[in-house]
């Protein structure tokens, strides 16, 4: 039986700081499957010794509490998510969450949705939609590998 890892990658350390902390809390027996790495997340992801990725999850919003000027830019983003969709399994899933609380989150949401319909095709399907939670609006993405050539909009 194959055993999972999770990768976790930011570019902010107290980004990795919260989630070792929040993992440690919640399931520490599994810590020693879990990478905790800091940077780029294209860089990241590039460099990893693996194959195939099952899940992959982008959050792609601020770290409450913590320094807003530091951030990715859409278009290492826009690496990133090719490279994981490039190792994606079959039935593989990206999930993918954005925020458009500012003008330059918007300005990268419109380049995303670009991006992920060049990505729509017969292998690839993408289903895009809104959460709308109040106070926060979230914007989603859920690509899976096996699907339709169908952009599926909720």
């Amino acid at each position: 039986m194959r055993k999972s890892q999770l990768y976790t990658i930011d570019i902010q350390d107290i980004a990795i700081h919260r989630t070792r902390e929040r993992l440690e809390e919640t399931c520490p027996t599994q810590l020693h499957r879990v990478h905790f790495l800091t940077g780029s997340h294209d860089a990241q992801l590039a460099g990893l010794p693996i194959p195939h990725i099952d899940l992959m999850v982008a959050n792609l919003g601020y770290l409450p509490n913590a320094n807003h000027q530091t951030m990715t830019s859409a278009d290492t983003t826009i690496q990133a998510l090719t490279i994981g969709l490039e190792k994606l399994s079959v039935q593989g899933l990206c999930t993918i969450v954005a925020y458009p609380v500012q003008m330059r989150v918007v300005k990268n949401n419109m380049q995303y949705n670009s991006f992920l319909k060049a990505w729509t095709n017969d292998t690839i399907t993408v289903v895009r939609g809104i959460l709308l939670t109040k106070p926060i609006i979230r914007l989603f993405y859920i690509l899976f590998v096996g699907g339709n050539n169908e952009t599926l909009s909720l």
